[in-house]
Parts: C-alpha cells; structure tokens; sequence
C-alpha cells in the first residue's frame, strides 16, 4: 500500500497520469473530487489516492529515486555537442582577461594655411587654421 511519502516523492504530472490510469472520475465520487484533476495540486491528489475507497487502485507505485527520471537524449551532432562543453568548461576554468583599450593616435601633422593662387600669381592666405594644442606631456 502507498503511504504519503511514497506519492510525496513523484511529481505531480506522474501522480495525475496514474489517477487517469486507475480509471477514476470526477462524476462517480463529487465529494472527493472539488475540481478537476487537472486544476489539483500535489496535496489534493495525493488525498484522493489515500482515500479508503481508492487506496487499493495505487499499490504497486514504490518511492521514486531522485537520480532517477527520464533518459537524456542522445545528441544529434555528438562531437558539436563535446566541443561546446569542453569551451563551456574552459569558460568557466580560466576567467578572461580584459584587453587594454587601443589609444587614438593624436593628429600630429602640421596643416599649411588654407591659400589662394591668383592668375598673376600672387598667393592670398584665405583663413588661417586653428591648430589644437597639444597636451603637456607631449611638448
């Protein structure tokens, strides 16, 4: 017989399947079931399956192991699936190292005045530059 650890230790979609195989229905016994299977939770179906008149339909559930459940899927692509767990390992080993931000280097260049040339060629200085200053630590 079932006791209340024994059906404490499944989960609640096992236990509603075994009340749908033992064949129980929400019309044969409206005091026991409030609602629907469906809308219990784990406390309400385990009350259900330890009432008298249906304890007997649950005898054959044992306790159900932790490790246990169902098998994993094999995968598809088996070396694709090592290589992502082997980088997923190596993530974790050795935390990455920051890369130093790449400095801009400075526009150095001396910029000539802006000029004109005329047809007798004499030369008008037209605007004169604004040249940035330089940091100290390069002067």
């Amino acid at each position: 017989m079932p006791t209340v650890a024994i059906l404490m230790s499944h989960p609640v979609s096992t236990l509603r399947a075994e009340i749908a195989k033992a064949n129980l229905s929400q019309k044969a016994d409206k005091n026991l079931f409030k609602r629907a299977v469906s809308k219990m939770r784990k406390d309400e179906l385990i009350a259900v399956m330890m009432s008298p008149a249906y304890k007997d339909r649950f005898h054959h559930i044992k306790m159900n192991e932790k490790g246990a459940g169902k098998p994993k899927k094999k995968p598809r692509y088996p070396a694709v699936e090592a290589a992502k767990e082997a980088k997923a390992r190596a993530d974790v080993e050795a935390p990455k190292k920051k890369k130093p931000k790449k400095k801009k280097p400075l526009n150095l260049s001396f910029d000539p005045p802006l000029t004109a040339t005329k047809a007798d060629g004499t030369v008008k200085e037209l605007k004169k530059r604004v040249r940035k200053k330089l940091p100290k630590k390069y002067m």
